[in-house]
């Protein structure tokens, strides 16, 4: 104890930093999860993704100072996320784009229409690798209402599986 009495401010601070060292180490591989909903019908793909701010605010999706957090999470978004239908890509119909919700979470929603009409025979495959690359740990469930009928309760996406195919009749 007397070694704590010479300069007990220099031991104190020694002692914060390495609490707060031990909290990051704590935190820093903690993976977090998302969830969105998915509604395909007709042409569309209609998507609306949900996650926890502070998650978003760890991972670093663009080095421009000039972009604010939702410009940077919808940029992020627009790239890792992708839907084909008979492996043609149903490009982009309305861009992703984030509101922030009470309780600290942030909604994203966004669209894609696909070349022909979806029916019971088309193969939709949703690839989702978004989160992964800075969280290896990241856990994302999706619900998807197919042609008007729900499929399994939530489908996962993870680092080792991050993508979903999908079609009526199998």
């Amino acid at each position: 104890m007397k070694f704590f009495r010479k300069r007990p401010l220099k031991h104190l601070f020694i002692l914060i930093s390495f609490y707060i060292l031990n909290l990051n180490l704590a935190f820093s591989h903690f993976g977090g999860r998302s969830y969105s909903t998915w509604k395909l019908k007709d042409q569309k793909v209609e998507a609306s993704l949900r996650i926890k701010a502070f998650l978003i605010r760890k991972m670093r999706f663009s080095d421009s100072p000039k972009m604010n957090l939702t410009e940077s999470l919808n940029a992020y978004l627009e790239e890792k996320v992708v839907v084909t239908k008979e492996d043609e890509i149903c490009p982009l119909y309305k861009r992703p784009f984030s509101l922030p919700l009470q309780g600290g979470d942030m909604v994203v929603s966004f669209s894609f229409q696909c070349p022909k009409r979806l029916n019971d025979v088309s193969k939709i495959k949703i690839y989702f690798n978004a989160f992964f690359p800075f969280s290896p740990q990241h856990l994302h469930f999706a619900e998807i209402n197919y042609l008007g009928k729900r499929e399994n309760q939530y489908i996962l996406f993870s680092k080792e599986k991050r993508a979903y195919s999908l079609q009526k009749n199998e």
